[in-house]
């Protein structure tokens, strides 16, 4: 089944956003796109809380209306810059298991930084009992984007090791990392572009 069809991938608004941007305006996703799976077990409301809280700040970036009808799509040429490469294959297959939410980490007006957590006022909100009202911080910076615990009782991991107080790494494409109990990874928009065009055209 294909990944755009599934409804594995969302919200829906910015996927399709992802699928049509040119290569310049991929900038407004930010320097990279944090994808947030979806814990076993979740609560009802996890995905609706988390979609409401990244689509709030999204409105630049959503343009789309609607997926074209297969009948309806263009033939794409894809550069061979935009084959598969290996953390493309890797994409594929972590985003072919549990649902993921794409959230775009960019810059709102003059804050420097995206807060994560339970407590609504998070700009990323994470409704589950294993995360923090207060958890994470998501740093932006002209080099890249770091990221804090905010003294969390369950912790934030990154690629399985706990951040330490005072700890502010830098994020790579294809980090993992886990808030509590919720698995996420980071991620490079061209390549999550490039991913989704490919199965875009095996729609075709």
């Amino acid at each position: 089944m294909s990944l755009l069809t599934s409804g594995k991938l969302v919200p829906s608004e910015l996927v399709e956003s992802l699928v049509q941007l040119g290569a310049r305006d991929l900038a407004i996703f930010g320097p990279l796109i944090l994808v947030v799976g979806t814990p076993e077990d979740p609560n009802p409301s996890f995905l609706g809380d988390l979609i409401h809280s990244v689509l709030r700040d999204a409105a630049p970036i959503s343009r789309s209306q609607g997926w074209m009808a297969t009948s309806e799509m263009p033939t794409m040429r894809v550069p061979s810059a935009e084959a598969p490469d290996a953390d493309q294959v890797e994409l594929l297959a972590e985003l072919d298991g549990a649902t993921h939410c794409i959230v775009p980490l960019r810059l709102e007006g003059s804050s420097r930084s995206l807060t994560l957590g339970r407590s609504p006022h998070n700009r990323i909100l994470v409704s589950d009992p294993s995360v923090s009202g207060d958890h994470a911080e998501l740093i932006i910076e002209d080099g890249g984007i770091r990221i804090r615990d905010r003294g969390s009782k369950n912790g934030t991991h990154l690629n399985g090791v706990a951040l330490q107080a005072g700890s502010i790494p830098w994020l790579q494409p294809m980090d993992r990392l886990t808030f509590g109990r919720v698995p996420a990874f980071a991620c490079d928009p061209r390549t999550l572009r490039a991913v989704l065009r490919h199965d875009l055209r095996s729609l075709l």
